[in-house]
């Protein structure tokens, strides 16, 4: 196992499952502007095309200050219900005691932040890089590099801890570690090294 200097996060499906909130979110904003009716899977494709903007860009044709505040305040009332994967809160205390910490995220940096404080770990991290800070969405590796230069620390010492094909393409294209949180949502067996537990995280550093 590699010692490293930092590890950066995706968020949802990694530290813990909120595609429940966000797809309703996402839909009820959608019928709400005027929309069609999209199906949960509908809206998850819809991730690629990067933050909730440009996601209600997508599926609205359009993407209005009210559209994006009306996503932000369901997303809000709703996220108490999301807690962190079991033994995650221990996992990341360990390694924010030996590294610094970090997260890339595709949502936008208020949806990160609504989102984090819900679940207690805001705290942890060093860094917050949200979707909407960056040009272009995953799997291009602006946000991680982004990431790295808020730690101060270079990409090849640093790991990308994540669930998708996505998130290992955004690791690989910055140089570093694609680490694959086999408890995610989506296939990521193209990864440098699998984990299966949060715990598992913490053979990553000294």
């Amino acid at each position: 196992m590699p010692n490293l200097a930092a590890v950066v996060f995706d968020m949802d499906g990694t530290l813990f499952d909120s595609w429940q909130v966000v797809t309703d979110a996402f839909i009820a904003t959608v019928l709400k502007a005027g929309g069609d009716p999209y199906s949960p899977q509908e809206v998850i494709d819809a991730f690629r095309f990067g933050p909730p903007r440009a996601i209600l860009e997508h599926l609205i044709g359009r993407a209005t200050d009210t559209d994006l505040a009306d996503y932000h305040s369901r997303i809000r009332r709703d996220a108490w219900s999301v807690r962190p994967y079991p033994g995650m809160l221990k996992a990341i205390e360990g390694l924010a005691a030996s590294v610094p910490v970090a997260i890339f995220s595709g949502a936008d940096l208020e949806s990160v932040d609504i989102l984090l404080a819900a679940t207690d770990l805001r705290p942890y991290f060093k860094a917050v890089v949200g979707g909407d800070e960056v040009a272009e969405p995953k799997p291009a590796p602006d946000g991680l590099l982004l990431a790295c230069s808020r730690l101060g620390v270079k990409p090849a010492d640093a790991a990308y801890v994540g669930d998708s094909a996505l998130d290992v393409g955004a690791a690989r294209a910055a140089g570093m570690l694609a680490v694959a949180a086999s408890w995610g949502h989506l296939d990521t067996s193209d990864a440098d090294l699998v984990v299966d537990r949060p715990d598992d995280l913490l053979r990553l550093v000294p």
